[in-house]
């Protein structure tokens, strides 16, 4: 949990889901994860098979759903005042 004050269990989840994106995105695409240095994944290449693509497809998916059941005007103003400028 964020230690601050104006913080709620709704900008918690927010901020989880784009950590969780994050760390997909890196073991996705473990070539980004390498130029950024992030060293983990430096024994694979991006997997282009058809089923890989299709499971990512389904990530994106699954992501957008998981996004929609965040409710912006549940956010604290400080974290929708972000979301709203991005």
């Amino acid at each position: 949990m964020s230690c601050d004050q104006n913080s709620n269990h709704h900008d918690e989840s927010l901020k989880t889901f784009f950590q969780d994106q994050w760390e997909q995105n890196l073991e996705n695409y473990p070539e980004y994860a390498t130029y950024l240095g992030d060293n983990r994944y430096n024994d694979r290449l991006t997997d282009m098979s058809l089923d890989s693509i299709t499971k990512r497809q389904n990530q994106t998916q699954t992501s957008l759903d998981e996004l929609s059941n965040i409710h912006r005007n549940k956010l604290s103003q400080n974290t929708s005042y972000i979301m709203t400028s991005m």
